[in-house]
């Protein structure tokens, strides 16, 4: 249902055929991975024995995973759909599938299944991360920051800081930028 839109989205990206698409693939891939999280934190213990317990800590580690797979959709996305470049799916995927395979034949023997899971966790770290690094190598014209602006309570400058996104961070100056004193930030 989301491929159409990038397919006819045009670059410098985004437009109005991705700008609302990306958002809702942005807060999907954060919520719901976290509403499972919660989830099984809340109900978890009432539907399995406790034996099963200590198994919860593995499953957030395996949705960090999963949280990394919906956001490499992204420039994927971009990649593939808008570009053209088809190609570069396999490269990242494999990227992926690398990091998982070496991390199970190097860990899984003696770290088990919580081994397991943070080299998944990192496996899809890795395709989330390379699939960006594309967009970038391939000089895709992506203005990534825009959906700061769709998004105000994932931008943290704003949220925090109470301004209109001076491109700081938890009220830390930016290059060029200096930290106001209490008397120059209204507070006396």
């Amino acid at each position: 249902a989301l491929l159409p839109h990038y397919s006819q989205e045009t670059f410098p990206a985004p437009t109005g055929k991705t700008a609302e698409v990306v958002k809702w693939q942005l807060i999907a891939a954060i919520a719901i991975p976290t509403g499972i999280g919660c989830g099984v934190t809340a109900i978890g213990p009432f539907l399995f024995a406790e034996e099963y317990w200590p198994s919860f800590a593995l499953t957030g580690v395996l949705l960090i995973g999963q949280a990394a797979y919906g956001l490499y959709a992204i420039p994927m996305n971009f990649l593939t759909q808008t570009a053209g470049l088809p190609k570069y799916s396999a490269f990242a995927s494999a990227s992926g599938a690398a990091v998982i395979l070496a991390g199970i034949l190097i860990v899984g023997h003696k770290y088990g299944a919580v081994g397991v899971a943070y080299v998944s966790a990192a496996g899809y770290l890795t395709m989330a991360a390379v699939a960006l690094i594309l967009t970038r190598t391939s000089k895709l014209a992506i203005a990534w920051r825009s959906w700061r602006s769709l998004l105000p309570a994932m931008d943290m400058d704003r949220s925090l800081s109470g301004s209109r996104g001076n491109g700081c961070f938890l009220g830390y100056p930016c290059q060029g930028q200096r930290l106001r004193s209490g008397r120059e930030a209204g507070g006396g």
